[in-house]
């Protein structure tokens, strides 16, 4: 039962994580005012906002494929 709960937390968070994808390609935006990934100190400076919207967009991407199949995997009890 402990597994099923946790499988399922791990597929939601992996949908958690396509809402920033959709945020950071600009198909959605969750709230009124935030620019993420838009003037990222970490990045926009030195690769400009549509690299860094690009690499965010794979970052998530990736994150939530990895949670989605992470958590098939609890599913269908993978070692």
């Amino acid at each position: 039962m402990l597994g099923y709960l946790f499988g399922a937390f791990l597929v939601l968070h992996g949908l958690v994580h396509l809402l920033y994808f959709g945020q950071s390609r600009k198909l959605l935006e969750l709230q009124p005012g935030p620019t993420w990934p838009d003037g990222s100190w970490a990045f926009s400076r030195l690769l400009g906002d549509e690299t860094t919207r690009l690499l965010a967009s794979i970052a998530c991407l990736l994150a939530a494929v990895g949670f989605v199949v992470g958590g098939a995997g609890v599913f269908v009890k993978q070692a």
